[in-house]
């Protein structure tokens, strides 16, 4: 048999390629909805799942996925010790009904076999990029107006300056879930700018300048500091650091001019959060979590069980308590909730992603399409990394469901003669 037979993933009879092209449909409409409802999305998601499933239940190996071995090891390692970690905690029914979200692992096989074709993956890339233009859009002009159309909740505000929420509920999972897909998107168009149709570079460019103003308007200092940081990776590894440093300064001007209050708001914010006895400051929170970590260092809380310890934690405090539903960082957050082993088999996930898609980045050809997908993706991660050092961002099934499509998209890229083939 030939090699490229050995590793084909899809059925070649009638009903293969219908439900293929089901599979197809429905995640399309999963990246896309993912930009306005977590209802629609999910529903789309488990779709394409069942669709997944039916069609692997067909084949009896699929030898191109053992490639990936390491990275579903480290996932499957990392969610075998949230369960044993949360039957050891104190409320082991409520924890395991938490760990639900976890099934959001399973955008990734979905990703990983729809992105192994070249012609497919560009369209995938097309669809996220049109739902990411449109709430680029929205946001800046949420920014300019106030409005919250299709919600009745009003957009909350740092002084004059609206905080731009496009459809979802908070402004920090918009701002966070912006700067994840366009970090995805200006990694992509870098590397395959010359290569695009004309129609799709006009699309990725709207998309990136659209998504750019927007980030600069966000007026939420966590999603604005992970866009910075997506961009210095994508500098690194594109070798573009002086167009990235360009950039930069091009947002801070516009957001600079377009909210002349930003700047002593940032600030005011930030002087709050460097204060350890304000309840709402992030040193005061992280403070906090800490000493659950402390208490409860190996097999942490469980999950679903923060808010709890949290109120133990500043009983006797002086200042007026505020709950928490989580660490306000995921680190600290997966520590407290899995203990240290969790965290480390936490890193331990993303190391063995970051790794497989480092390593094919650098040996990919220059405009491919594996070096497009991984250098988006590797962007948008670290961005994700960032935002998730003052926000539990990986708790946040909007963001989350995200990063790991994007992460499929990527793994996918990595293995022998999938993203390159027709």
């Amino acid at each position: 048999m030939a090699d490229t037979d050995k590793n084909r993933l899809l059925p070649q009879s009638d009903s293969g390629r219908i439900l293929t092209a089901c599979l197809s449909l429905a995640f399309v409409l999963f990246l896309f909805a993912g930009s306005f409802s977590i209802a629609a999305s999910q529903i789309a998601l488990g779709l394409s799942v069942l669709l997944l499933v039916t069609l692997l239940t067909r084949r009896i190996e699929i030898p191109a996925w053992g490639k990936l071995r390491a990275v579903w090891i480290a996932i499957l390692a990392c969610l075998t010790w949230q369960v044993a970690s949360s039957l050891l905690g104190s409320h082991p029914v409520n924890s395991i009904w938490f760990l639900r979200e976890e099934w959001l692992f399973l955008a990734i096989p979905v990703a990983v076999y729809l992105f192994g074709r070249a012609g497919r993956a560009e369209w995938l890339v097309m669809v996220l990029a049109f739902g990411l233009l449109l709430i680029s859009i929205y946001g800046v002009i949420q920014h300019f107006t106030g409005v919250h159309w299709f919600r009745d909740n009003p957009l909350s505000q740092y002084g004059q300056t609206a905080r731009p929420a496009g459809n979802f509920s908070h402004p920090l999972t918009y701002g966070n879930y912006l700067v994840t897909g366009l970090m995805f998107g200006l990694g992509y168009l870098v590397v395959r700018f010359r290569s695009l149709a004309i129609w799709r570079r006009w699309l990725l460019s709207a998309t990136v300048v659209s998504g750019l103003v927007a980030t600069a308007l966000l007026n939420s200092r966590g999603p604005m500091l992970a866009a910075v940081g997506g961009l210095a990776a994508l500098g690194v590894f594109a070798r573009k650091t002086r167009c990235v440093a360009i950039i930069v300064v091009g947002a801070a001007l516009v957001a600079w001019i377009s909210s002349p209050s930003l700047v002593d708001e940032l600030a005011a914010r930030l002087n709050r959060d460097l204060t350890p006895s304000h309840p709402l400051s992030r040193l005061y929170i992280w403070d906090h979590a800490l000493q659950i970590i402390g208490q409860h260092p190996i097999t942490g809380v469980g999950a679903g069980n923060f808010s709890a310890e949290y109120d133990l934690a500043t009983a006797g405090e002086p200042e007026p308590h505020y709950p928490m539903g989580h660490a306000h960082s995921d680190y600290l957050n997966v520590a407290a909730l899995y203990g240290i082993p969790g965290l480390l088999l936490y890193l331990g996930m993303w190391g063995a992603v970051l790794s497989r898609l480092y390593r094919t980045y650098r040996k990919s050809e220059r405009t491919s399409l594996a070096r497009g997908l991984t250098l988006g993706v590797l962007a948008a991660t670290v961005a994700f990394a960032v935002a998730s050092l003052t926000e539990a961002a990986f708790a946040d099934e909007e963001v989350r469901q995200l990063l790991m499509a994007l992460w499929g998209a990527g793994l996918a890229a990595t293995l022998p003669k999938q993203a390159d083939r027709e």
